[in-house]
């Protein structure tokens, strides 16, 4: 079923919850979509089996940036302004974050308190594979043993043919493969060997490879037109199990497992195919006109796939939908049904001088939809009308005052209006805020929003 929400940028496990958050803002995942106080998603503990405990903590800035605690052994080591990359075999490691921009990377090792740096000139993105670091650039990549010393280094081709959601690097038993560009529509893997800890060759491959996923106790991978069960021993011998669909081939194409099934899903199409292990093509779901896939890795959790949808009209910004299905089901439309209201509707508020706000009502039996839909509606209605940095040089509404009443009409108010009250102001705030600083229609006035509960 498809949900309609607000545009999250991330996704995070919380102990077994699927949590989608974004600050104060979160909606819980599971059978169906529901927001939550964010609070107590904005702390989690990591428990690693040799007795390390990572505490992470969203700090107060705007930005997402988290502060981390780190304990083992008695000892307790803190990092603040960073990003989560990696935690185990002994690492911690950290991307800084300086107002949402990255300023590179430390690598922690708890075990013997050692401290490694990258610079964001050093490392655009890193890796931690078996106590080795590779460091991506625009020109190359570098290898880093477990003390900061270079003992590797590959030349990067610049290829504006590969997909965009190509992986930087992936591993393959005890090869890492790393990708290094192309040219020509050939892509470059160059392939380092952590049994031996030394290159191991460049492999050339007609066609990007697009994504790969894990599959029990295989992996499979997509290029520009085939799917593949890769040979853990040598990339070049895997197998072809199916060639993709034309609209298949164009934008950025996922593939994932869920109970024996791969699925297959580009941004630049409404069609998700399901086949067997064997190649073998099960069903074919197709996505409603009004959405598209975005460009978030899709999700198995629980036993359900786990969506983001995008609006297909490229102009609107802010608001999202998600969809979920049991990876059981198959052969039912109600699969793509849309979760609907009971009644919406968006109307002028006329006042003197000829401005005029808006008055959003949205109507349901079930509170929480109700809410969730309201937000939905509200960013969109407000991304269509006042100026801000994610519509310039879009037409919008000059006569508008900044006024918006949202009424929500609901015979339930007993739960906890207040939580969902507190999530659409925060909502309204944020809208207000960097980097989206939404304005009145004379691009100077403040918005206000007045909610209104009725039965």
């Amino acid at each position: 079923m498809i949900f309609p929400t607000i545009n999250f940028p991330r996704a995070t496990l919380v102990g077994d919850q699927l949590v989608y958050a974004d600050k104060r803002l979160a909606n819980i995942v599971d059978s169906r979509v529901r927001i939550s106080d964010a609070q107590p998603f904005l702390a989690k503990e990591i428990w690693l089996e040799d007795g390390a405990l990572l505490i992470c903590t969203l700090n107060d800035s705007d930005y997402g940036e988290t502060d981390f605690k780190l304990t083992y052994n008695m000892t307790v080591t803190r990092f603040s302004n960073c990003s989560l990359v990696s935690f185990g075999q002994g690492w911690l490691v950290l991307k800084r974050l300086v107002c949402e921009s990255h300023s590179g990377y430390l690598a922690y090792n708890y075990l013997s308190s050692r401290l490694l740096e990258f610079t964001k000139d050093q490392a655009s993105t890193l890796y931690c594979e078996s106590g080795l670091f590779f460091a991506r650039t625009r020109r190359e990549w570098k290898i880093y043993d477990c003390y900061g010393s270079v003992i590797d280094t590959f030349n990067i081709s610049r290829d504006g043919s590969a997909p965009g959601n190509a992986p930087k690097l992936f591993r393959l038993g005890s090869v890492v493969y790393l990708n290094s560009g192309g040219s020509d529509g050939v892509a470059f893997l160059d392939r380092f060997s952590l049994s031996i800890n030394q290159s191991i060759g460049r492999l050339c491959w007609q066609g990007h490879i697009g994504w790969v996923t894990p599959c029990e106790n295989d992996t499979f991978f997509l290029d520009r037109d085939n799917i593949y069960k890769a040979n853990s021993e040598n990339l070049e011998y895997s197998h072809v199990v199916a060639e993709l669909p034309e609209d298949m081939r164009r934008g950025d194409v996922w593939i994932w497992f869920g109970l024996q099934t791969l699925h297959v899903a580009s941004t630049a199409s409404n069609n998700i195919y399901c086949y067997g292990l064997d190649g073998s093509l099960k069903q074919a779901l197709k996505i409603p006109l009004e959405w598209r896939l975005s460009s978030h890795q899709p999700i198995v959790h629980e036993q359900r796939n786990v969506l983001i949808l995008q609006p297909s009209d490229l102009s609107e910004w802010g608001s999202a939908a998600i969809l979920i299905w049991d990876v059981n089901d198959f052969a039912d439309e109600s699969l793509m049904q849309q979760e609907r209201l009971s009644f919406h509707s968006t109307a002028k508020l006329e006042e003197p001088g000829g401005t005029h706000g808006f008055r959003l009502t949205v109507r349901s039996d079930d509170l929480e939809v109700a809410v969730r839909h309201a937000a939905h509606h509200l960013v969109r209605l407000v991304h269509k009308v006042a100026p801000g940095l994610m519509n310039r040089g879009t037409k919008i509404d000059d006569s508008f005052n900044g006024a918006i009443e949202l009424e929500i009409v609901c015979q339930d108010q007993t739960s906890a209006p207040a939580l969902y009250e507190g999530y659409l102001y925060e909502l309204f705030r944020k809208m207000k805020s960097s980097p989206f600083c939404y304005k009145a229609g004379d691009s100077v006035s403040e918005l206000s929003l007045t909610i209104f509960w009725s039965g």
